[in-house]
């Protein structure tokens, strides 16, 4: 909504739940009936709101600023030297020794940030036979944070619960709300580890 501000758009409404089905149940209200509407989409896309919105009889036409990736070649990386970004190429090394180590209990909590990040997590946990014990590791000893529901619905999909999500979905907000959970509750799931570890 300020990013609009801020280049003169007002905005008229906003959904009480920033996702997609947020955003669908805010349309539907309104009434999309033999409307034409567009979706931009940053990232990645939900099937789900344009099949919503094609049921309650809209036409919608889509469109995408950007898509995650884990390869760039090199006309990508010099268009973005160009804009000012200092590209560095993905490590997957380093996220096969995450996930190792998480698996082997030597991390107390992981943030998740979008639902793209989750499903490269657990493809590359696949490609390297670490799904399961990842997904033990984090179901049982780990602080599972989600930036937002519709990243805890990719770790839902994908066998794993969330201890700590945010009630507003921002960097900021999701580590002062790990903060307070550690505050407030301790984690049943760290004592639980120093607990089983010889003294």
């Amino acid at each position: 909504m300020q990013a609009l501000a801020a280049h003169g758009v007002k905005t008229e409404s906003v959904p009480k739940e920033n996702t997609s089905d947020g955003l669908a149940q805010l349309l539907s209200g309104r009434g999309v009936t033999g409307k034409k509407v567009m979706i931009l989409w940053h990232g990645s896309h939900s099937s789900e709101l344009k099949h919503r919105l094609e049921a309650e009889g809209a036409k919608v036409f889509e469109s995408s600023t950007y898509k995650y990736s884990t390869r760039l070649d090199r006309g990508g990386e010099g268009v973005l030297r160009n804009m000012g970004f200092e590209f560095v190429a993905p490590d997957e090394t380093k996220v096969v020794r995450l996930i190792s180590e998480i698996s082997m209990d030597h991390v107390g909590a992981i943030t998740f940030t979008s639902p793209p990040a989750v499903t490269s997590f657990f493809n590359i946990a696949s490609i390297h036979d670490l799904s399961e014990s990842v997904k033990i590791s984090l179901n049982n000893s780990v602080i599972v944070v989600a930036i937002g529901p519709s990243t805890q619905k990719a770790l839902r999909q994908n066998d794993v619960s969330t201890d700590v999500l945010p009630s507003t979905y921002k960097m900021g907000s999701m580590i002062r709300s790990l903060s307070d959970f550690l505050d407030r509750k301790g984690s049943a799931k760290i004592r639980k580890r120093f607990s089983e570890q010889p003294s």
